[in-house]
This record gives C-alpha cells, sequence and structure tokens, in this order.
C-alpha cells in the first residue's frame, strides 16, 4: 500500500513538474530565424529556402519564421540575406541588380542545389496551426526603376489579403521613409536596434509596434521595460542550448533562433 502511494505521489509530482516547465515559457513564441537558421550545422535546408521555410512551417510547437525580402531588378519580392549571392549560390553580385528571370536560374551551392527562393512561391496556408512570419526588409543601395513604397505595399497588402488573420506578418523596416509610410498604413513593424536605449531613442521618433535585438543587448529587465511600454520584443543571434535558455529567462515576445528543434527541446522541457 506504501509503495502503491509513493508511486501515484510519484506521478502527480512528475505531471506538475512537466506541467510546470511547459507553462513557464508560454508567453514567449519560438521563430526560426532565415527559417532554418544562418548558424545552423544540423539544418536540412539553406536559409530562406522554400525549402527551409515549409519544413519550419510544419511544426506545431515552432510559431513562425523570419524571412530576408530583397527587390529584384523588376521589383519582385525574393527571399534572400546576404547582400550578394556570390558566397553561397551560383549567381554573382546583388539581388537588386537581377532580374527575376536571371534569378530563377540560380541556386545554393549546397548538395540538393535548392533554387533562392520568391516570396510569393510560399503557400502560408499549409502552415500547421496560426502562424506569424517576421519579413526583415532588405533594399540594398541600387538605383530603382520604379516606386520602392508603392512595390512593397502592393506585395504587403496581397499576403495580407491572401492569408490574414491565421499569419500575423510583421514588418522589420529599418528606414525611416518606409517607418512612416508604413505605419500610417496600418501595418506592424518593429525596428533593428542595438539597446535599451536605441528604442527609446526610436519611440521618441516613430510609434513603431515592437523592436527587434539581439539577445545580448537586453537584460531582462529591460525587456519587460519595453513590454511595459505596450512594445514587444523580439531576441535573435540565438545559437546555442545554453544562449536559447539565457533568452527564454528574459522573457521576450519572440525568440528567433538559429536552431528550431533545440529551442523546443529547452522551451518545453
Amino acid at each position: 500500500m506504501y509503495f502503491r502511494i509513493a508511486y501515484i505521489l510519484l506521478i502527480v509530482a512528475t505531471i506538475v513538474s512537466c506541467s510546470k516547465a511547459t507553462q513557464e515559457y508560454n508567453d514567449v513564441q519560438i521563430l526560426g530565424h532565415v527559417a532554418s537558421g544562418l548558424y545552423n550545422p544540423n539544418q536540412f535546408f539553406p536559409e530562406n529556402s522554400l525549402e527551409a521555410v515549409e519544413y519550419v512551417l510544419s511544426l506545431p510547437e515552432v510559431a513562425g519564421v523570419e524571412l530576408d525580402l530583397q527587390l529584384s531588378e523588376d521589383g519582385d519580392a525574393w527571399l534572400f540575406h546576404d547582400p550578394t549571392l556570390d558566397e553561397k549560390t551560383t549567381g554573382s553580385g546583388t539581388i537588386c541588380a537581377h532580374t527575376s528571370e536571371e534569378l530563377s536560374n540560380i541556386h545554393y551551392t549546397t548538395i540538393n542545389n535548392e533554387s533562392i527562393a520568391r516570396l510569393s512561391e510560399v503557400d502560408f496556408s499549409r502552415a500547421v496551426g496560426p502562424k506569424t512570419v517576421f519579413l526583415d526588409i532588405k533594399l540594398g543601395n541600387c538605383v530603382r526603376y520604379f516606386d520602392v513604397y508603392e512595390r512593397l505595399k502592393s506585395i504587403i497588402d496581397a499576403l495580407q489579403t491572401t492569408y490574414a488573420p491565421e499569419v500575423e506578418f510583421i514588418y522589420i523596416a529599418n528606414y525611416d521613409t518606409l517607418t512612416a509610410a508604413f505605419l500610417d498604413e496600418g501595418y506592424m513593424i518593429y525596428r533593428d536596434v542595438t539597446s535599451y536605449e536605441g528604442a527609446l531613442n526610436m519611440l521618441a521618433i516613430y510609434d513603431v509596434d515592437g523592436f527587434y535585438l539581439r539577445h545580448y543587448q537586453l537584460e531582462k529587465e529591460q525587456v519587460q521595460a519595453l513590454q511595459l511600454l505596450g512594445k514587444s520584443v523580439a531576441l535573435f543571434e540565438i545559437r546555442s542550448p545554453f544562449t536559447i535558455r539565457e533568452a527564454l529567462q528574459k522573457h521576450p515576445d519572440y525568440l528567433l533562433v538559429e536552431d528550431v528543434k533545440s529551442a523546443i527541446v529547452e522551451k518545453y522541457n
């Protein structure tokens, strides 16, 4: 009888412990940085690739992805992180110096030679559960032959018409003219800053919805202070299980991680 009671108590304690562990970081959403991570030796697919996006969005424990948006010479939206194509693909030069026809023939220099992806190729409706998608807008230094704001607005409006409210889109618009214009349109806008003081200085100019920082640039108390101001906080450059645990303990709204599998383990265990 004693052993039976002890066994039942052990089960109850385990359930309570697991429940507490699961609930401890319920306020923190896990997203894949550039989908599969820039510095992830365990990744199956290259960053920002269609395959990486679809894989991460298929995981119910992951809240979404962060992707990099660049515009081609003819104004199409492509998903690519680096300033140039040279290091990781069969192409060279910048995204904005190529037409979409040219970009469609460029592949990553990986085993499977995945193509670089158009934003329009991603079917967000296939995601498992509601998701959040950060789009980090990178314009580069190209001379444009079209109105950048109008082109981006048409891209954003098409996304939100097609996928909202199941998918929430957040735009990292690190350009003052775009920030002001997008806020007027009611888009969800974050800015990339390098410190708590930088966030406060930004708020003196633009009433953005949130901030995007490297995890070591904010202390826990500073995360909470920004949240008390009604602003969301997304932390990135999170590469190891130790850094994931450290960042989780700050309770930001979002963690943009390199390895989503490791982040799932750390969040739920």
